[in-house]
């Protein structure tokens, strides 16, 4: 309940904005009784991402074994972590989430992880041939890009598609 809560006035209002007490007020309960359960905020946000990154642990290690990956094995891959979980990406990607540098750790490796399996790919699926420059394009554009295409049938092919050719693939 506290979760979820605290979840949805982040994404609301700002991981920045949002106090303890403003979760304990939504939640219902005291201001003290949410400090025995989170003493700090970063706690709080850790107790959110933490199952996340554990999920994404389990998905990398699915996808770092297979080989001759192609951009299609990497879109799948990332319109699953969509779907399953849109609502924490936005918290790990807001802005504010830079002030906590040790949860970022976690983004950190991530990001280290994803260009790793984008250097698998043959040079003629990166943009340009490069592989820094393909993984920002596919971290920059993959979530707006799928928010947009919501409701549209087929979605998962037309993220695939668009991809391709934001990337400059033959499709």
């Amino acid at each position: 309940m506290i979760i979820r809560a605290s979840e949805e006035l982040f994404r609301q209002k700002g991981i920045k904005t949002v106090s303890l007490e403003e979760v304990a007020d939504k939640v219902g309960i005291s201001r003290g009784t949410i400090y025995n359960h989170f003493t700090n905020k970063e706690m709080l946000l850790k107790s959110i991402l933490e199952p996340f990154f554990i999920k994404l642990e389990t998905e990398f290690k699915q996808i770092e074994t297979e080989t001759d990956l192609e951009i299609d094995d990497l879109a799948d891959f990332l319109y699953r972590l969509w779907v399953q979980h849109r609502k924490i990406w936005e918290l790990v990607q807001h802005p504010d989430m830079g002030e906590y540098k040790d949860l970022m750790t976690n983004h950190h490796i991530f990001l280290e992880r994803f260009e790793n399996i984008v250097k698998k790919f043959p040079k003629s699926e990166l943009f340009m041939g490069d592989y820094k420059l393909t993984t920002k394009i596919i971290l920059s554009v993959f979530r707006p890009l799928l928010n947009s295409m919501e409701g549209q049938e087929k979605q998962k092919s037309l993220f695939i598609h668009s991809l391709k050719a934001l990337l400059q693939i033959e499709i």
